[in-house]
């Protein structure tokens, strides 16, 4: 069989192709030697999270924009009906990446389980035939934690900053971060050896909210919304397949989703509870240059379960039965097969999370069955929407069906598949489960006579479900209040559902109501009192309402149950040092990294607690390299590793680390102020003016920016009006702003810039009399500053000292009389003083006009010799020059009320 679909192979080979095939045609070639040219080329796995397939043009979709996947279909091989075994994102990937079902690998839900170590990855086997292997995930829900990252070199599973609990298992980034990771991988790929690259992509999942512009082409309803994440991530997948398609070796590219997702069909919304096609069909889209002919499409259903099979096949690499999928290759090469596949389906998560009963279905292209404990069974032919259960009326197919259900499970089911619980799990773990009420699929409770009770079905509890969802998704989108509100009603009529309980108490501390959570996050552990989620979360809750010995015992006892939690075991860390039991608190944040070394938030907390509390900077740092080490590009530790540097005196090497810093999020402001500090240190003045621009840009209204950009720019002749033009809005945003500057003068006491900038922050604040002194200061040290004398004349105006300021100001013109700004201001409290006897208009006329033909192109000056005009009567004049003025500034609403006011006194003069 193998040598005949081999054969069949090169009759599709597109001529001129880099593997060349097509040479080789009349020549026969063993199937030996299409493996030698099939493994020499590269493997890009692509996963869609939560991907219907009408939300793709190549699958009918309407009112998409899906280029990239379309191109790739019509360029490749569309699977029109793949089925995925289970509609959530872990166990649906580790049946991918397995080639198993969920009743062997073991993983069944999102984040309880962990693959076993007994059964293979695609990436093993690949790295095994030489392949580098790397791989990009899009949320937590696939941390390597999970037990997928096994056979990968490099497995990306950065996610922002998150908190240390059930929150920690939300977190995503998006589809451009996620490229521009996968891009990096590529890049440092030698053409001498053939990579796998898997690279997965979880925008579609909710809350949907797609990133400008696609977020204003899909406007309306959630569904459009999705459209419009489905939109932005086919963008991202074009830039990534278009770099793959640039490399020397070609590269196989195979893209799937996960699971779909559900708008209201029966009543499901999202997915994970119910089986029908709206959450378990996932477009499949295979693109093999020269192996596959482009265009094909292929009606019979598939698997995602045939993937490895499938490349096992071209890639030559043995499967053991553990691998119960097929290979895909005969429906590629339209071979009819000897027996029709069949799909297992499993949802354990309406038991594992509700209590509810759990769902397993077997599907076929013609016909689905749902074993459940109201069972249905649908024919495709006659109904492809499963919108009438036809268990009744096709009574013997449907029990054939569930015949053959048995029967697969009963064959297929592996050791570490066959209880519902985390793979490779022991005594402890078991325990824990037990009492969990999740051993060999147990509910949550028993009847008084030790027999399970009759769980009940999932699909009478979709509007619960539904509510939960929209509920959680509040909460994503930072609505605490309404989340509360959602999950208060559902708690009415759910009172003993700890998964409800569990989110209301987290909306609860989102809306820092810290004892209304605690309140019902014991309610639910009195209802389930190994629920380690909830008492985690508890500890996190008493931790943020200072309760620290009551977060230590909480702490404590979810490590009865859990001794491995890194949330239990960081926390409790964290809890001893803020109860000042450092010794302890050493000892548990030891014991914390050695069992979780992947929770990175635990080991930031556990650096702080080093360098603060401990003194031990250098152990700090070592941490924070630790975890730059794996992610030299992770902002909490670059800042962190450039803070503790600052602390210890290391200015260079705080410069270095605050750059990483800067480069991973450019606009953290954060960063500014001590990288522009270190730069200061190190003498490097024009990368610290650079920095501190660019935070003034960033947030022009943050006075400390404001304050230090004035500090650096007032020693350097150039800035000093840019100084005080910068201290001056740091003024305005913050009064208080000005008490900082003066802390700049007592690093640099003895600079005059520095001082002239404080007189001028203090002028601007309305402190004349301590600017004055200021400016006074500097003239006796300086006679000839005459920047500093005119400075000085204005205050002493501003304090009416009419006579001192004169005095002053002419005092400058002495020494320098063509100096445009102190003409301008001597004429300006000429013509402005609200002392008559001060009031000189024809001097004010002279020296305005002086100014302005020093700098005919400045407002300000036009301004002040319209008003010299407009005092000796010149009315034409004075418009003439304010009608300048206000060309000059276009947006200065004043100008432009004086121009008319001005109009109006002429026609009245004459």
């Amino acid at each position: 069989m193998r040598t005949r679909r081999f054969e069949r192979i090169l009759a599709v080979i597109v001529p001129g192709a880099i593997l060349s095939f097509a040479m080789l045609a009349g020549c026969g070639p063993s199937p030996n030697t299409i493996r030698q040219r099939a493994a020499a080329t590269n493997f890009l796995l692509v996963t869609l999270d939560t991907t219907r397939p009408d939300a793709l043009g190549c699958y009918g979709g309407k009112r998409v924009e899906t280029p990239n996947l379309d191109r790739l279909a019509r360029s490749g091989v569309r699977f029109d009906c793949a089925v995925s075994a289970v509609p959530l994102t872990l166990p649906s990937h580790a049946t991918i990446l397995t080639g198993s079902y969920p009743i062997c690998h073991g993983v069944r839900n999102n984040g309880t389980f962990r693959l076993s170590d007994k059964i293979p990855t695609l990436a093993e086997r690949l790295k095994a035939k030489g392949f580098s292997t790397g791989a990009v995930v899009g949320a937590f829900v696939l941390d390597a934690s999970f037990g997928l990252v096994r056979g990968f070199d490099e497995y990306d599973d950065r996610m922002p900053s998150r908190e240390m609990g059930r929150r920690a298992f939300k977190a995503e980034r998006r589809a451009e971060e996620v490229t521009a990771s996968a891009l990096a991988f590529l890049q440092r790929q030698s053409e001498d050896r053939p990579f796998m690259l898997w690279v997965h992509y979880y925008d579609p999942h909710s809350p949907y909210a797609p990133p400008s512009p696609y977020a204003e082409r899909f406007a309306g309803d959630p569904r459009r919304a999705y459209d419009g994440e489905v939109a932005y991530m086919d963008s991202e997948v074009g830039r990534l397949v278009d770099a793959a398609s640039r490399r020397r070796r070609p590269t196989i590219t195979l893209v799937l989703a996960d699971h779909g997702e559900a708008f209201g069909e029966r009543g499901e919304t999202n997915h994970g509870m119910l089986l029908y096609d709206t959450t378990t069909r996932v477009p499949m889209i295979l693109h093999a240059p020269g192996i596959a002919k482009a265009g094909t499409s292929v009606a019979s259903m598939v698997r995602t379960v045939d993937v490895v099979p499938t490349l096992a096949e071209i890639y030559d690499f043995p499967v053991g039965p553990e691998v119960q999928g097929r290979s895909l290759w005969p429906l590629v090469l339209g071979e009819t097969e000897p027996e029709p596949r069949e799909a297992y389906l499993e949802t354990y998560a309406p038991e594992l999370e509700f209590g509810w009963s759990p769902l397993r279905a077997i599907r076929t292209t013609a016909s689905k069955l749902i074993d459940a404990p109201d069972g249905e069974f649908f024919d495709f032919a006659s109904d492809p929407r499963e919108e009438r259960n036809a268990i009744a009326v096709r009574a013997a197919d449907a029990a054939a069906a569930r015949a053959r259900l048995d029967a697969l499970v009963a064959r297929d089911t592996c050791a570490d598949g066959r209880e519902v619980r985390p793979a490779a799990a022991d005594e402890e773990t078991r325990r824990r489960l037990e009492a969990l009420g999740y051993a060999q699929g147990a509910p949550a409770a028993s009847t008084t006579n030790g027999e399970r009770p009759k769980l009940e079905d999932p699909k009478k509890k979709v509007e619960v479900f539904a509510k939960f969802s929209y509920g959680n998704g509040l909460i994503l989108a930072g609505k605490a209040a309404e989340a509360a509100s959602v999950f208060e009603s559902l708690a009415a009529t759910e009172a003993t559902n700890v998964k409800v309980l569990d989110s209301l108490a987290e909306a609860y501390s989102d809306a820092n109501r810290l004892d209304d959570a605690e309140r019902t996050l014991k309610k639910a552990i009195a209802i389930r009192p190994a629920y380690v989620d909830a008492i985690t979360d508890l500890g996190l809750v008493q931790f943020r309402a200072k309760k620290f010995e009551d977060a230590n015992e909480t702490y404590a006892k979810a490590l009865e149950f859990d001794p491995r939690s890194g949330a239990a075991l960081f926390g409790r860390a964290r809890s001893l040092e803020q109860l000042g039991r450092n010794d302890d608190a050493l000892a548990a944040y030891r014991k914390a990294v050695d069992a979780a070394p992947a929770n990175v938030d635990g080991r930031l907390a556990y650096a702080t607690f080093l360098s603060s509390r401990m003194n031990r900077k250098d152990d700090a740092q070592a941490e924070l390299l630790a975890i730059l080490k794996k992610d030299s590009g992770f902002y909490p530790a670059a800042f962190d590793l450039g803070m503790v540097r600052v602390s210890t005196g290391d200015w260079q090497g705080a410069a270095e680390a605050l750059e990483i810093a800067r480069r991973s999020v450019p606009r953290d402001p954060r960063t500014y102020l001590p990288l522009a500090a270190a730069y200061e240190h190190t003498n490097q003045m024009d990368r610290a003016r650079d920095v501190l621009l660019q935070a003034v840009e960033i947030d022009g209204k943050n006075p400390a920016v404001l304050c230090h950009l004035g500090a650096v720019l007032a020693p350097r002749e150039r800035g000093k009006d840019a100084a005080f033009g910068y201290f001056s809005r740091a003024i305005q945003a913050n009064p208080d702003a000005v008490e900082s500057f003066r802390g700049s003068l007592d690093e640099w006491p003895n600079s005059i810039a520095v001082r002239i900038t404080l007189a001028q922050a203090l002028s601007a604040a309305g402190r004349n009399e301590d600017a004055a002194k200021e400016f006074a200061i500097v003239v006796g040290k300086e006679p000839k500053n005459f920047q500093a004398r005119e400075y000085l004349g204005v205050v002493q105006s501003n304090l009416k000292r009419y006579a001192d300021a004169e005095s002053t100001l002419r005092h400058v013109l002495e020494e320098a009389p063509n100096r445009a700004s102190t003409l301008n201001e001597l004429a300006w409290m000429l013509v402005t003083a609200d002392d008559p006897s001060v009031r000189k208009p024809a001097a004010a006329v002279e020296l305005a006009e002086r100014a302005v033909s020093l700098q005919p192109n400045d407002a300000g000056f036009l301004d002040t010799l319209s008003r010299a005009y407009e005092s000796v009567g010149s009315f034409d004049k004075a418009l003439d020059a304010m009608q300048r003025a206000s060309k000059l500034a276009p947006k200065d609403a004043e100008m432009k009320k004086r121009v008319a006011d001005l109009e109006a006194r002429r026609k009245s003069s004459r």
